[in-house]
């Protein structure tokens, strides 16, 4: 199954699966990081770091996720 998820701007840094493996993460050099539902292929959230996004990961339990960016600012969601 191929699947195209949009919602970037710019090139994709970094993409991680949550726990249950219901959504992706992306973040990208276009400040932002976008949460999709993996089945639906939609948008759940999109959240905006203050740099580039370099890194993106789950917390274990896929409540909270982290972004990285250039700014090496962490920030939880």
């Amino acid at each position: 199954v191929r699947l195209r998820l949009t919602g970037h701007g710019r090139k994709v840094m970094s993409l991680a699966y949550s726990p249950d493996g219901s959504t992706l993460l992306g973040g990208s050099w276009d400040c932002s990081a976008v949460l999709w539902d993996i089945a639906a292929g939609t948008v759940l959230r999109r959240v905006r770091h203050e740099d580039l996004i370099q890194k993106v990961a789950f917390r274990p339990d896929g409540k909270v996720f982290a972004t990285v960016g250039d700014d090496f600012k962490a920030r939880l969601w």
